[in-house]
């Protein structure tokens, strides 16, 4: 019986260890992906009219992008994402859900003049939201003419 006390205390070990392992991997779909995600424009973010495009240019890490509508490849479904762009902050309706790294935002023509800025998040394929994100402040200095 002394002999076979090890061998109980290893497989005690490992019945503990493999669940553990298995709670990781299914809990994966829930956690952050932890990407970091960078916008670039190339308008004067200080002088926008109301009603213009704003162009950008988007680096994710850490996620690959698959249309919302589309099933992420085999292999790439924990980190399978796409972004949703807000106007000032993440409680509104999205302006543009994309999966697309270029892409352009027009002001909406209710937007006040003044300080605003395009928040660009990353969310899981379920649409599930992340805690990345990234803001591009511009400023509103004139509607648009017409």
């Amino acid at each position: 019986m002394k002999n076979l006390l090890p061998h109980l205390v290893l497989a005690g070990a490992l019945a503990v260890a493999v669940p553990s392992t298995g709670c990781n991997g299914s809990l994966d779909a829930t956690v952050d992906i932890h990407a970091t995600v960078h916008v670039t424009t190339t308008i004067d973010v200080a002088h926008v009219t109301v009603g213009e495009a704003i162009p950008m240019t988007v680096v994710v890490t850490n996620v690959f992008l698959v249309d919302p509508a589309a099933t992420p490849p085999t292999g790439d479904t924990t980190d399978a994402g796409h972004l949703q762009v807000y106007l000032d902050d993440t409680s509104s309706t999205p302006l543009l859900i994309t999966a697309s790294a270029s892409f352009s935002v027009t002001v909406p023509a209710a937007t006040s003049m003044g300080s605003h800025k395009i928040v660009c998040r990353v969310h899981r394929h379920d649409g599930t939201a992340t805690t990345t994100s990234f803001e591009l402040n511009f400023t509103v200095t004139a509607t648009a003419s017409g």
